[in-house]
């Protein structure tokens, strides 16, 4: 409760010393952010967030029914993805009026991942170290059954873990992997990846607490514990590819152009 106050005080003096014409930031509905709108309209400050985290069926905390005050503390405007995210946002209480697409620059044109069922499976840990660990331990026991995985960790929260036969530690990212059977993933956005490079996706549900599922209602993924997770890469697998466009379009540079010059205008019509 003290640190939202002190931000609350942080951001009414940041915008009353830096006075913006608008404030663009990497939108996740978090409660600092709701407060950041909330003072920016008393200081008549445009805002647009710019959809970050993907939203998935559980990623709730998008939704303008979470807000004490409803749509009081969305955005202004709000660029997306793609078009799957940008529908949910609306399913959730984001007029579509307020929301377009802008696209992503996270997948690269000149990736070489490539599906070969005869390669390792690409563990992509979490954010949530607890769920990083147990996912660790439950390859353990598959790799002794023979399995093999390249284990990337998250880039910002990391989990200590020793590699061991079958495990192998990459710091090389996910689309320059050349030979992936399968991704294993929990509250990651790389699950999202693999299915538009058309590498089969396998969702990690952790036994002890509860990962959020980041995949949107029309896509559906297998997914797995650490019991059956030995079962599950012995059967065949079958790669299903999405369409990019839908969860990560091409940036559309003329739409943010237009965002700003918009956001400027609306602060200082003259």
């Amino acid at each position: 409760g003290a640190m939202a106050r002190w931000t609350e005080l942080c951001l009414a003096r940041w915008f009353q010393t830096c006075r913006p014409s608008q404030v663009i930031w990497p939108w996740e509905n978090h409660a600092w952010e709701r407060q950041l709108v909330r003072i920016a309209r008393r200081y008549h400050v445009s805002t647009l967030g710019y959809q970050h985290s993907v939203v998935g069926r559980h990623m709730y905390n998008y939704a303008a029914d979470s807000n004490h005050d409803g749509m009081k503390s969305l955005p202004d405007r709000v660029l997306t993805t793609g078009a799957t995210t940008r529908r949910e946002l609306t399913s959730w209480g984001l007029p579509e009026s307020r929301s377009a697409i802008g696209g992503a620059l996270r997948l690269r044109g000149d990736a070489k991942v490539r599906w070969n069922p005869a390669g390792p499976v690409f563990v992509a840990l979490p954010f949530d170290r607890a769920i990083a660990r147990e996912m660790i331990a439950a390859i353990r026991v598959a790799a002794r059954a023979g399995f093999l995985f390249v284990v990337k960790d998250h880039p910002i929260y990391r989990t200590s873990f020793a590699e061991t036969p079958g495990i192998v530690k990459t710091e090389i990212a996910f689309e320059d992997h050349e030979k992936i059977s399968r991704v294993l993933f929990s509250a990651s956005t790389v699950g999202l990846e693999a299915l538009v490079f058309g590498i089969p996706a396998l969702r990690y549900v952790p036994a002890q607490q509860f990962a959020i599922d980041i995949t949107p209602e029309n896509i559906d993924v297998p997914t797995t514990g650490s019991d059956g997770l030995s079962a599950i890469l012995a059967s065949p697998s079958k790669a299903v590819r999405i369409d990019r466009e839908l969860i990560f379009s091409e940036p559309v540079w003329d739409q943010w152009r237009q965002e700003i010059i918009q956001g400027v205008l609306q602060c200082h019509p003259n």
